[in-house]
């Protein structure tokens, strides 16, 4: 087992593959590899930094159910990491704007900025003009489809629109 000594202030720990598993049987560049792969993310970086053709661990990682769990671990440090960078720098640079992509990461249904888009085409040109009456019913029967989240932004008071034109 590799000793790993705690850390402080923004030191991360390392990752350390296989943890709490020394029985487990490996190949010499898995660990190399792992550690590359926890460090940068990519699959070709860290192949190269094992000193292996990348295939090897694709094929490793296909064959291999103990080794693909380690791989998954390894990315799920990565991205940690990066998670942990982000908070640094805002620190660093008291800048609020990393802590935004963080918030929008653990708190989606508050951070996230939602939109959806429906296209619409009709070829009305046989069709006689659509009438007031007509147009309301079918805005309502589209409105009826809506998500309960935009009926409420809907019947919510618009702040600071302007008055309606008159017709």
């Amino acid at each position: 087992m590799h000793p790993v000594s705690p850390t402080t202030g923004d030191e991360l720990a390392p990752f350390v593959p296989y943890r709490g598993h020394d029985d487990v049987p490996r190949e010499p560049w898995e660990d190399d590899y792992l550690r590359a792969l926890a460090a940068n993310g990519k699959h070709e970086l860290a192949a190269a930094a094992a000193e292996v053709h990348s295939s090897i661990p694709r094929q490793h990682w296909d064959t291999d159910h103990t080794f693909a769990a380690e791989v998954d671990l390894a990315l799920e440090y990565y991205r940690d990491s990066l998670e942990a960078e982000l908070r640094r720098l805002g620190r660093a640079k008291s800048n609020p704007l990393p802590y935004f992509g963080l918030l929008r990461s653990e708190r989606p249904t508050r951070w996230l900025e939602r939109s959806a888009v429906l296209s619409l085409t009709a070829d009305l040109s046989a069709k006689p003009p659509i009438t007031d009456a007509t147009a309301v019913e079918l805005l309502k029967a589209m409105l009826a489809n809506a998500t309960p989240e935009t009926q409420r932004m809907l019947r919510a008071p618009v702040e600071d629109a302007p008055p309606p034109e008159a017709p």
